[in-house]
């Protein structure tokens, strides 16, 4: 499944937490990090989406993650809104009465 504003949403909602959670963890540092990976996808997701605005926004996030060490932790959100838009995906067709095969273990 590719890239689109509802991806980008919920890599957002997984960086509002982590920036939430960090000061309690004892990591001072981290929010301004997450703050500078992705304080351009609001101004993006406000546009009318294209190939090459997610190509562009995307590679600012990962150019950023690279920076900062944040590459692992952005390659678990990805893979999170990724499963999250698969699931959500399976779902609304189940709702349509479409059958969807279960997952291959």
């Amino acid at each position: 499944m590719g890239r689109n504003k509802d991806f980008y949403l919920i890599l957002l909602a997984n960086a509002l937490i982590e920036m939430r959670a960090s000061p309690t963890e004892g990591n001072l540092e981290l929010a301004p990090k997450i703050a500078d990976m992705f304080h351009n996808v609001p101004g993006a997701l406000r546009l009318p989406w294209t190939a090459e605005r997610d190509e562009r926004i995307y590679e600012q996030i990962r150019a950023k993650a690279d920076v900062y060490g944040l590459s692992e932790t952005l390659n678990r959100w990805e893979q999170n809104a990724s499963n999250r838009l698969i699931r959500e995906a399976e779902e609304a067709r189940a709702g349509e009465g479409a059958v969807v095969p279960a997952p291959i273990p």
